[in-house]
């Protein structure tokens, strides 16, 4: 997943705050450890299919979290808090798990807990961030509303879809995509 582009120059902007109407997408502080303890680091079904192991203790994940809050002071760091505002806390991340530069391709990754799967919260925050989703429908690339993909029924050898993030104060490459008709997605933009 990610934003593509010619010329590799991403302006960074860092973890900035977002707010939707049921979410608050924000940066880590350490006083969230609890929170991620007990909502994901913790739990056995979320992080199951994940690239790190269940914490089996809070210190964990308070190592991570106060690496992540000494992180933020790089404006190329991007890692969000999902946070409900009918709950009041952390329920998961969504950050920046890989970067090339010189493509201007990020790929996003996110972690929620169990208990809140399947509410449309990562969906929510992903268009918090400007991103849409398409497919190719009778040979067309056409865009697809992201709450009617089954999520669950996807992986990294079977994802037939396209992310693309708008353009914006949001995205790296800039508030302006200057489009050009071609076949290769090729397009200039303001960075």
């Amino acid at each position: 997943m990610g934003t593509e582009g010619v010329g590799g120059h991403m302006e960074h902007k860092g973890t900035v705050r977002l707010e939707t109407d049921r979410l608050i997408l924000r940066r880590f502080v350490v006083e969230d450890v609890q929170a991620a303890y007990r909502n994901w680091t913790s739990d056995d079904r979320t992080t199951e299919f994940l690239r790190w192991p269940t914490h089996r203790s809070v210190d964990v994940t308070d190592g991570i979290l106060r690496h992540w809050v000494a992180e933020y002071a790089r404006p190329d760091f991007y890692q969000w808090v999902i946070e409900p505002r009918d709950v009041g806390e952390a329920i998961g991340t969504i950050s920046s798990v890989g970067m090339n530069e010189k493509a201007g391709a990020v790929e996003i990754g996110y972690c929620i807990g169990s208990p809140w799967w399947g509410r449309g919260y990562v969906t929510e925050a992903m268009a918090a961030r400007g991103f849409r989703v398409y497919g190719v429908v009778d040979g067309q690339r056409t865009e697809i509303d992201p709450r009617t993909i089954d999520w669950s029924s996807l992986n990294r050898d079977r994802f037939p879809y396209f992310i693309r993030q708008d353009a914006g104060d949001s995205n790296a490459l800039g508030r302006i995509k200057f489009v050009m008709p071609n076949n290769d997605d090729i397009f200039m933009h303001d960075t």
